[in-house]
């Protein structure tokens, strides 16, 4: 080779990769099924059926109990068939013993090959018996946990040599009616031979109704079925109303029932809501999650579902402060270019580029753009005429003390700081007024040492007329009350402007509890199944028993003097807020449900403020007689 020759470069990493292992595959199993949920095996045995099923056009699944292995072993046995495609024996071998490995198309935001290994494998050591036809041929095995290894993998089954061994032919007896040359038939053993699995597994989600558990976790997953496919359950285990009916997901629930329902428009999301009646006839209440409630919709599946109390602060969150039991709200996040939506492993959560779902920006985008439906929903269940009257009055009463609000400093300077914004703050409705909290400018801190108890000249000590401020400019004399000068003309409406709404206890979400304040809306949910309020408005209703227009009266007066408190609670937590040891974290506990609570508790000064307020009202109307 001459001098000048070039020597071609070695490629990089020519040599052959030493495959990444598992050394114990059992020990991942296990920790990856703590993940899912009790139920989930349900969700990802339903889709493996659903695919089959499409694979061919469309057809049947069916939960049911599977009556050949319920007498072998001498309790019920829970089972799934479907009129899919099927496998041959060899097949199984390859998708069952292989974790990440399917039949259908493996991608990060469809099938991964996992789902039933993790959730219903761990769940079922005893085993989960796969029989499944393929052009007329049916062929089974058996994956289980070896009680003497701890392994998970197929029990051996077969007369075969190597992986033969480990699937048998199907007996005729265990073919059922539903499949004909093709279909797939899974069978849940439970964690030993004589467990029930019919039965709703410890810790479901939703064991409030035992008999029908199938049914409503199958409607409450998934949004809507695909075109062909037809999904049942069995209902009413062993009892004489016992029967298979369909599972047909929330959206033919929600179309079905619902008054009204529409879509927002988000940056990166839609969210579809809905209106429920007042009462949903029982025998879809038993089947569907019929009240208000909060999810993530991705690709027909209903994911991180917000239920009960944690449904209620969810929707709060997104604007809907009362009547909240009515509204059903489905966030569908939008996969864009950078903008990956996957579940995750054990698919309880959607993940965006990898993060959570940013529930805390779509309810801010939300509140926005609240549906005039939902407005008007929110009207009618808060009675907001009397709640408009209420804060009229406490508005009047509180402007002739508006420097007794003042927490600190002088009148002006706190005036000022509080109400020269410079834009509305944002309403619950998107058009300004209510959130005043959000918009106020944190303070100077060298204006508030300066304001500081201490700082101003009647309190300073003699050796100290070096460190005196320089004479006001504004032609008053040093020592002069801002009190004494004139205020400014300030928006006195816009700090005493706060929605109070009576609700439920359940509405409120606060149990035990007088109020909760919401901040993002401006919102004071005032808990009138509270024993306190409660114990208030009977007694002074029972005083005018004879006269229903009085006892309306009274009843709402009591509801004025029982807010009152709670109202300058909140209002004057405003001129703490960006003081010195007055942080964020401060705030909230100031304005807690147990601080509100503690607020409401004590009776002296209301009683009087209410005997006063009655006899006002109501003149010379006398009580009925005790």
């Amino acid at each position: 080779m001459s001098a000048g020759a070039k020597t071609r470069p070695r490629p990089r990493h020519a040599a052959p990769t030493l495959e990444l292992k598992v050394r114990n595959m059992s020990f991942l199993l296990e920790r990856l099924g703590r993940d899912c949920a009790p139920d989930q095996f349900v969700r990802e045995l339903t889709v493996n059926a659903v695919q089959a099923v499409q694979r061919v056009g469309g057809g049947i699944v069916v939960w049911d109990h599977e009556p050949v292995h319920s007498r072998r072993f001498g309790a019920s046995k829970l089972c799934v068939m479907d009129t899919g495609v099927g496998m041959t024996g060899p097949e199984m071998v390859e998708y069952i013993n292989h974790l990440a490995s399917s039949g259908g198309v493996q991608a990060d935001d469809g099938n991964f090959g996992v789902g039933a290994k993790i959730a219903a494998a761990t769940r079922n050591p005893a085993g989960i018996v796969y029989l499944s036809w393929k052009r007329g041929k049916g062929a089974m095995v058996w994956l289980w946990r070896n009680p003497a290894t701890g392994q998970y993998g197929l029990k051996p089954l077969g007369r075969g040599k190597g992986e033969d061994a480990y699937w048998a032919p199907v007996p005729a007896s265990l073919k059922p009616a539903l499949i004909g040359e093709h279909g797939t038939v899974v069978v849940l053993l439970g964690a030993t031979e004589s467990e029930d699995t019919t039965l709703p597994p410890d810790g479901a989600t939703d064991d409030s109704s035992r008999s029908l558990w199938l049914t409503r976790y199958l409607n409450s997953r998934f949004f809507e079925l695909p075109e062909g496919v037809e999904l049942k359950a069995r209902e009413q285990w062993g009892t004489p109303g016992s029967r298979v009916r369909p599972a047909r997901g929330m959206k033919h629930f929600l179309d079905l029932v619902s008054h009204a329902g529409g879509r927002v428009r988000l940056p990166d999301a839609t969210a579809h809501w809905w209106i429920l009646p007042e009462e949903v006839p029982q025998e879809l209440a038993d089947r569907y999650p019929s009240s208000g409630h909060v999810g993530a919709l991705f690709q027909g599946e209903l994911y991180e579902l917000y239920t009960g109390r944690a449904g209620t602060a969810k929707l709060q969150g997104f604007g809907i402060a009362v009547g909240h039991q009515r509204v059903v709200l489905y966030v569908e996040p939008r996969a864009m270019r950078r903008r990956r939506v996957v579940p995750n492993t054990a698919r309880t959560a959607l993940l965006v580029n990898g993060r959570p779902l940013p529930w805390d920006e779509w309810a801010e985008r939300f509140r926005e753009n609240l549906p005039a439906e939902i407005l008007a929903l929110m009207e009618e269940v808060a009675d907001a005429r009397s709640a408009r009257d209420r804060t009229e009055s406490f508005k009047q009463r509180m402007k002739g003390l508006a420097n007794l609000l003042f927490i600190g400093g002088s009148g002006g300077e706190n005036l000022r700081r509080l109400f020269a914004l410079e834009a509305p703050p944002q309403s619950r409705n998107g058009k300004g007024g209510d959130d005043v909290a959000a918009t106020l400018p944190a303070p100077d801190p060298a204006a508030e040492r300066s304001r500081a108890p201490g700082a101003d000249a009647d309190s300073r000590s003699p050796g100290a007329d070096d460190a005196r401020p320089e004479p006001p400019r504004d032609g008053r004399k040093r020592g002069e009350s801002d009190r004494e000068a004139p205020l400014p003309e300030l928006d006195l409406d816009r700090l005493l402007e706060l929605e109070v709404v009576w609700v439920t206890e359940a509405e409120c979400g606060a149990v035990e509890r007088a109020a909760r304040y919401i901040p993002e809306t401006n919102t004071l949910l005032m808990n009138r199944d509270f024993r306190v309020f409660a114990g208030y408005i009977e007694r002074w209703r029972e005083k005018y028993a004879g006269n229903p227009a009085a006892q309306r009266e009274v009843e709402d007066l009591v509801r004025e003097w029982l807010e009152q408190p709670l109202r300058e609670l909140v209002i004057r937590s405003h001129f703490l807020r960006g003081t010195p040891g007055w942080s964020d974290e401060h705030i909230r506990a100031l304005l807690s449900d147990e601080s509100l609570t503690a607020v409401s508790l004590p009776c002296y000064l209301t009683e009087m403020r209410l005997r006063a307020a009655v006899a006002q009202r109501l003149g010379k109307l006398r009580p009925a007689a005790a």
